[in-house]
């Protein structure tokens, strides 16, 4: 079956158009071979570009070389059946994502894509780092 069949049946459903389209988490398909078929539009805020200029391009534009093999990796791990949880930062936008890959299969249980969800975890980041450096200096101050 072509992938862009399979992605149209995956929309079809109308729950599952509204819940690609209404959540604030980024939500994506991505054929075998990597290349995006949707993002919602929170695709746009986290990375800085418009979601159709990035229709059946692949995914692994949008990070930088460290970021790219981390992706790369747990697209690969996905298409082995596994669903890795993993983090990235957008290239252009430095946005800090927590991503979670799940494998797409046809009706024969034939591996056809990739779908995930990814949630912005920039601030939590930079907040926990805060907290972390705050409790390092009070474990200096009572070192003294």
């Amino acid at each position: 079956m072509e992938m862009a069949k399979i992605v149209y049946k995956l929309m079809e459903n109308e729950l599952m158009r509204l819940l690609f389209s209404g959540v604030t988490d980024l939500t994506y398909i991505y054929d075998t071979e990597g290349n995006i078929l949707f993002v919602n539009k929170v695709f746009e805020k986290f990375a800085g570009h418009r979601p159709e200029e990035f229709y059946g391009k692949p995914f692994a534009t949008l990070f930088d070389k460290v970021n790219c093999e981390k992706a790369m990796d747990a697209f690969t791990r996905t298409l082995k059946g596994e669903s890795p949880q993993y983090e990235l930062y957008f290239k252009d936008t430095k946005v800090l994502c927590e991503y979670r890959n799940f494998p797409v299969r046809d009706e024969k249980g034939g591996l056809v894509g990739v779908m995930g969800v990814a949630r912005d975890i920039t601030t939590r980041r930079q907040d926990e780092d805060r907290l972390k450096a705050h409790n390092e200096s009070l474990g200096k101050r009572n070192e003294v």
